[in-house]
C-alpha cells in the first residue's frame, strides 16, 4: 500500500525549529523547495497496486532521498544515517525532528519496484529535471570511472592456487572418480580439501620456497591430466588455475618464486573471477570493479543509478 507524505507542517518540523541553522542555498535547499513539484506520491501509484497492508514510506520522499544520495555519493546505509541524524537532510525530505530515518532496505525495494513497474524512464526524467533545477548538471565534475567494492575476500597467492586446484580436482572427481583418485595420489600435497592455509613455519624462507614448488608442481600435473577435456566446467576451472599460477608464480632453473610486482588484470579471487585490483592513485586503492560513465550516459540519466538498454532502463550492475 502506497504511503502519502504529510503536506501540513508539524510542530517538530525542522524548518520551524531550526530555520536559522539551515542553508538558504545549495542542493538540499533546492531539493526542499522543489519537494512535491517535480514528482508527487500519486506519480508512483503503479508501484503500489494493492490498497491493503501497511502504508509504505512516501515514494516522493524515497525518490528525493535517492537523488540526495547520488549527489553526495554515499551508500544506502549512509543515506539512512543522514536521513535520521542530519538536520539538513531531514528538512530536505520533509521529515520531522523525531523521525527515525528511511531504512536502507526501503531504498533497495523502491529501486526494484521502479524497474518492475516499467517506470525507470519516467523516474530518470523526473530526477534529471530536479537535478537541473538544483544545478547538479553543469557544475559537478563527472569522472570517467569509479571503483565498486566486491563482496568477497581478496586471496593471496597461496590461497588462490590452492582454491583453483581444489576446484579442478573436485570437478574431475565427479566426472572420472578413478582417474581423479590416481591423480590425487600422485600429487606432492594431500591437503587440497582443506580450506585453511598449509601449516608451515611461515618465517622460514626454505619452507615457503618448498611450498611454492609443491603447489607449482601439483598445478602443472593437474593441468596436464585434464588437458583437452570436453567438459565445459572442468575446462573453465582448469583455465582459471592456469591463469592464477601464471600471474603469481615464476619458475627459473627449477626454482619457483612469487612474481615480483602485480600482474595486469590480476585475478584476486576464485569465488568472483571478475573482481580486480583497482586504484585511482597510490593512496586510493580498492578491490572490485570499475564502473564507467560517459557524457552520453549522463545525458540519458545513467548517473542516477539506472542504465539504458535495448529494453529500457535497468539498475546499474
Amino acid at each position: 500500500m502506497r504511503g502519502t507524505a504529510e503536506l501540513q507542517a508539524s510542530f517538530t518540523s525542522i524548518d520551524m525549529i531550526c530555520e536559522e541553522l539551515l542553508d538558504d542555498e545549495g542542493f538540499l535547499a533546492t531539493l526542499r523547495q522543489a519537494r512535491g513539484t517535480v514528482f508527487s506520491d500519486e506519480d508512483f501509484d503503479r508501484l503500489y497496486p494493492s490498497g491493503r497492508g501497511r502504508p509504505s514510506h512516501p515514494p516522493s520522499v524515497l525518490a528525493a532521498l535517492l537523488l540526495a544520495q547520488l549527489f553526495y555519493g554515499v551508500s544506502d546505509r549512509e543515506a539512512e544515517r543522514r536521513s535520521r541524524l542530519d538536520l539538513s537532510w531531514k528538512d530536505a525530505l520533509g521529515l520531522p525532528l523525531e523521525h527515525r530515518g528511511i531504512p536502507h532496505v526501503c531504498l533497495v525495494e523502491f529501486r526494484a519496484r521502479v524497474v518492475r513497474a516499467g517506470m525507470a524512464g519516467f523516474f530518470n526524467t523526473q530526477l534529471l529535471e530536479l537535478a537541473r533545477r538544483a544545478g547538479v548538471l553543469g557544475h559537478r565534475r563527472v569522472v570517467d570511472s569509479t571503483g565498486i567494492a566486491d563482496c568477497v575476500v581478496t586471496m593471496d597467492t597461496i590461497t588462490l592456487i590452492q582454491s583453483a586446484t581444489r576446484q579442478v580436482l573436485d570437478r574431475f572427481d565427479r566426472l572420472e572418480k578413478k582417474a581423479a583418485s590416481g591423480l590425487r595420489s600422485s600429487l606432492r600435497r594431500t591437503d587440497y580439501d582443506q580450506r585453511a592455509k598449509p601449516e608451515i613455519n611461515w618465517s622460514s624462507e626454505a619452507e615457503r620456497s618448498e611450498l611454492l614448488s609443491e603447489l607449482y608442481a601439483d598445478a602443472t600435473a593437474v593441468l596436464r591430466a585434464v588437458e583437452g577435456t570436453a567438459d565445459v566446467e572442468l575446462a573453465t576451472s582448469a583455465d582459471l588455475l592456469g591463469v592464477v599460477v601464471a600471474q603469481d608464480l615464476t619458475e627459473t632453473d627449477g626454482e619457483v618464486a612469487i612474481t615480483r610486482g602485480v600482474a595486469s588484470s590480476r585475478v584476486i579471487s576464485t569465488v568472483d573471477v571478475d573482481a580486480r585490483h583497482g586504484h585511482k592513485s597510490r593512496a586510493d586503492r580498492d578491490d572490485g570493479y570499475c564502473d564507467h560513465l560517459d557524457d552520453k550516459c549522463l545525458a540519458d540519466g545513467c548517473g542516477f543509478g539506472l542504465t539504458q538498454t535495448a529494453t529500457g532502463f535497468v539498475p546499474l550492475p
